[in-house]
């Protein structure tokens, strides 16, 4: 149950402070926006992926590029999917902006060579957020940007090991090729 998680997290965010236990703080707040962000699936969408959105923003204070890389670009990826599903019922072009810039923030450590599936996801992501602002602005340019981050996916996701995810990234292929080309 989602509320018990978000419940169990908050309780353990009184012990693990951010000034005592910083690492476990970072790990424990960020899991609570994945929690909330889960929960808007089912209820209150707006105001529990702003709930998720403010989390993560906790967890980026002690989660920092240089002493634990790997844990910020995975709270940059997960800040950038919430903005993306908060920009579909808010109709707010800024947080486009956001998702785009907290995805590419986290492509500085999502590489191909070091995190394949990461990587992965996150440009898929990315070139979700580019078609999705090809729909307001710079058309031919942000579509362009989002058939190439879908490209840049399909490197990780083929047909044969990841079918499913091979799938998703041909529809979103589609859907920006119809933006593109009405």
């Amino acid at each position: 149950n989602l509320k018990l998680a978000i419940s169990s997290y908050e309780d353990v965010l009184s012990i693990y402070t951010r000034q005592k236990y910083s690492l476990q703080y970072g790990m424990t707040i960020n899991n609570l926006g994945n929690a909330y962000g889960l929960l808007s699936k089912h209820e209150n969408k707006k105001q529990n992926l702003e709930k998720a959105i403010n989390a993560y923003e906790k967890a980026l204070e002690v989660r920092s590029p240089d002493t634990l890389p790997v844990q910020y670009a995975n709270t940059m990826a997960n800040l950038g999917d919430v903005y993306l599903d908060l920009e579909e019922i808010s109709d707010d072009p800024l947080l486009l902006d956001k998702a785009i810039d907290s995805l590419q923030e986290a492509l500085k450590v999502r590489t191909i060579e070091k995190t394949p599936l990461q990587y992965g996801e996150t440009q898929y992501l990315l070139g979700k957020a580019y078609a999705k602002l090809a729909h307001i602005e710079d058309k031919s340019e942000n579509y362009t940007r989002a058939i190439k981050s879908f490209d840049e996916s399909l490197r990780v996701f083929n047909e044969e090991t990841s079918p499913a995810m091979f799938n998703r990234i041909q529809k979103e292929i589609s859907l920006a090729k119809k933006i593109f080309f009405v």
